[in-house]
């Protein structure tokens, strides 16, 4: 965030594939940007998926991870039931 409360991305990747592999290779060698420039990461917005979610807490378990408002409604939507 900046100093006049705008968020802004950082950083893309493009992966291969969505597995935790990838996304442990990514999320690393970002740490390592981080490291050097003695940034300290607290926040990652993410979607709903579960390999990245693991890898996440991993690589960065201090951080906050939180889920895109999209993607929650989207899994709401679906799992609705009308009583």
């Amino acid at each position: 965030m900046t100093s006049i409360w705008l968020t802004f991305f950082d950083t893309f990747v493009f992966l291969s594939g969505g597995q935790e592999n990838n996304f442990s290779w990514a999320l690393e060698n970002l740490r390592e940007l981080f490291f050097r420039s003695y940034v300290v990461l607290e926040v990652i917005v993410s979607d709903i998926n579960l390999a990245l979610i693991n890898v996440i807490t991993n690589v960065f378990p201090k951080a906050s991870n939180l889920l895109r408002q999209f993607h929650i409604k989207i899994n709401v939507k679906t799992n609705l039931k009308y009583i």
